[in-house]
């Protein structure tokens, strides 16, 4: 009898514990998945943040030429006035 209760007990436990690894893996892919998806997000909002930039400074860039350029003008007319 007793034999045969822990025989029981030890399939109940290697079947709970056959079952706590199987979530466990998957919990693992999940997480793996997701951290996987939040980079790529990142990434791309990284991207979109950079091209923004980049397009702001070329626009500052070339208002700031513009303003050297009249400036100098400017410079030079009232220098040769």
């Amino acid at each position: 009898m007793l034999g045969l209760l822990s025989a029981r007990h030890e399939k109940t436990l290697a079947a709970t514990a056959a079952a706590f690894e199987a979530h466990s893996a998957s919990l693992l892919r999940t997480v793996g998945q997701s951290h996987a998806d939040l980079q790529t997000a990142v990434a791309s909002r990284d991207e979109e943040r950079l091209a923004a930039w980049t397009a702001k400074l070329e626009s500052i860039a070339a208002t700031l030429g513009k303003e050297w350029q009249q400036a100098g003008e400017h410079n030079e007319a009232r220098l040769t006035a």
